[in-house]
């Protein structure tokens, strides 16, 4: 009998990627995303410059870390951060847990204290969580000049309360942290193929939630009206997009919906 082969014409050069490539990928959609995010609530009015400055400084920080570029910040660069140690046994138990092969592999390359083709240190695989993380932790755990105005130094009441600005871009800054990674969470099916990454961005999550809180006990008043100013700004923010959408898909005469945008970005401003 005559042999019978099958070809399939491709539109498309086949690649063969491995496990650190699509990991790769992974946190490139990632860091944009969140960038994404982070970018949209501050058009919206939702977070302010400093705050989005923080977030985007942590996740350009990440990202160059991701690619494994010269100079990069990886985690070592934390080591007086009190949450990195927190943080690094906290995901070397789940690598251990769900990846055992890569766990020992980057214990191995670890040990060798090798570098990469471009000159970076191998670190852990999911080490651009964890720099991301850190990279705004290091904003919020420094205090403002002014809650460092000494109590017996005359005006110590007025001067104080000039910190109330940074302590509102602390929690701005960890909502809309918290709030763009519950979304990577919920909406990318990609992270099923890593449940290791999944669980330890929960492990970062709680972090984040820990210092939340941890704001909320130092500094009760300002964080009771940092939080409600900040949902006061999302409700106002949500409206203004529902106006716009409406306006745009012509459920909304522009001549109606034109003083009510401009009714919406005055509360803003007004809330500013």
């Amino acid at each position: 009998t005559d042999s019978v082969s099958t070809k399939v014409k491709l539109s498309f050069h086949p690649e063969v990627v491995d496990e650190h490539d699509s990991l790769h990928e992974v946190f490139v959609t990632l860091f944009n995303t969140v960038s994404y995010h982070y970018r949209r609530q501050h058009e919206d009015g939702v977070i302010g410059h400093k705050s989005l400055r923080w977030l985007l400084e942590a996740a350009s920080d990440a990202l160059d870390c991701a690619n494994r570029d010269k100079h990069a910040t990886q985690v070592l660069d934390f080591k007086h951060i009190d949450r990195t140690v927190e943080l690094e046994e906290a995901v070397a138990a789940t690598m251990q847990e769900k990846t055992p092969a890569t766990f020992q592999r980057a214990r191995t390359q670890k040990s060798l204290k090798g570098m990469t083709n471009h000159g970076a240190p191998v670190t852990n695989p999911f080490s651009p969580i964890i720099v991301e993380y850190l990279s705004i932790e290091r904003h919020c755990q420094k205090a403002s000049w002014f809650d460092k105005y000494p109590r017996a130094w005359k005006f110590e009441e007025l001067v104080r309360s000039f910190g109330y600005v940074h302590t509102n871009a602390k929690v701005e800054c960890l909502c809309a942290f918290i709030e763009a990674h519950e979304h990577v969470l919920e909406e990318f099916t990609m992270l099923e193929r890593f449940s290791a990454l999944r669980d330890c961005l929960e492990h970062v999550l709680g972090a984040a939630k820990r210092d939340l809180r941890l704001i909320q006990d130092l500094n009760a008043r300002r964080f009771y009206y940092s939080k409600h100013t900040l949902l006061l700004k999302i409700v106002i923010s949500r409206r203004m997009r529902i106006l716009e959408e409406q306006s745009e898909e012509g459920w909304i005469a522009p001549s109606d919906a034109d003083p009510l945008l401009a009714l919406t970005r005055e509360l803003l401003a007004e809330i500013e």
